[in-house]
């Protein structure tokens, strides 16, 4: 979902895009599992992963999973807040050097270029 509130942002511009992203962070980060990983499933209110037994069960264990899916998934912030956050950065230094060179366009004399 955070990726797609970037891809949108970096579409449109429209920063309404990039609002809900440090908070969507902050709790998946908090979210995280001791080895670092993500739950598919937390609890409403409390928090807590929650998985299914191979006899399908509700439980907080994840000793007995099915292994047709994935109730553990990697986690991939470091790399969203890595790599897809400089992509939000890079476009915004490109709309700020177009709109800077469409200043130069129209007259503007000496507008300054921003550097990633």
């Amino acid at each position: 979902m955070i990726r797609t509130l970037l891809n949108a942002y970096i579409e449109s511009a429209d920063r309404k895009y990039l609002q809900p992203i440090p908070r969507a962070l902050e709790y998946l980060e908090a979210s995280a599992l001791p080895d670092g990983k993500l739950a598919r499933f937390y609890e409403l209110k409390t928090n807590r992963p929650l998985y299914m037994t191979r006899d399908y069960q509700l439980t907080y264990s994840s000793d007995d999973m099915p292994t047709h899916y994935a109730f553990i998934v990697k986690n991939d912030l470091p790399k969203i807040r890595k790599d897809d956050i400089n992509r939000v950065i890079t476009n915004e230094t490109f709309i700020q050097n177009l709109n800077t060179l469409a200043r130069y366009v129209a007259g503007e004399k000496n507008p300054k270029l921003k550097a990633k």
